[in-house]
């Protein structure tokens, strides 16, 4: 039945700290989406996962979504992928997301490939081709936390919304200034 199939969010905290800011308020996103019914949600820390960076060898391209590093990342992305939704948050860290965090992001590479692969990769032969986006449509939000008002986490929230956009996810905006400003007379 439909209606008993719960919508899963997945919050993904890119701290590599336990216990930080970044998780609390993750969290507490994850608890505000739990509040609205009907939603199962799931809280994976970065910190202490093991995720090394994309090596740009394209062998995901070659061997349909496989990548030869074996870490935790495959983990990781499997439930990124199951997921309806995503939080995702990370701490500013010289203006930017951490190197966790955005090693995660180059990895999902892999999840991106050609619906029918083909032995001449080319571009003349692949740029009409069409490519598998598994996190296509997935409502996500992202979160900056930092240890100053100018510490970078506007810029944060612009990196975590680009890899959005380009996983042609649906971005969520805070709509809150917006509504605010408006005053009925």
């Amino acid at each position: 039945n439909e209606r008993d199939m719960k919508v899963r969010i997945l919050g993904l905290v890119g701290s590599p700290r336990k216990g930080g800011n970044t998780e609390v308020m993750v969290g507490a996103a994850l608890e505000a989406a739990k509040s609205l019914g009907n939603v199962q949600t799931e809280m994976v820390l970065m910190a202490g996962q093991n995720v090394h960076p994309c090596k740009g060898c394209s062998h995901c391209w070659f061997h349909q979504g496989v990548c030869k590093i074996e870490d935790d990342t495959n983990e990781i992305l499997q439930k990124m992928v199951e997921a309806d939704g995503l939080i995702i948050g990370s701490p500013s860290y010289f203006g930017s997301m951490t190197a966790t965090l955005k090693a995660l992001f180059e990895r999902c590479l892999r999840l991106n490939i050609l619906k029918n692969p083909t032995e001449n990769m080319d571009y003349e032969t692949i740029k009409n081709k069409e490519v598998f986006f598994p996190l296509r449509n997935k409502v996500a939000g992202a979160i900056s936390v930092g240890g100053v008002p100018s510490g970078g986490q506007e810029k944060v929230i612009i990196d975590i919304h680009a890899f959005f956009l380009l996983n042609d996810m649906i971005v969520v905006s805070d709509g809150g200034i917006r509504l605010s400003l408006i005053h009925i007379s």
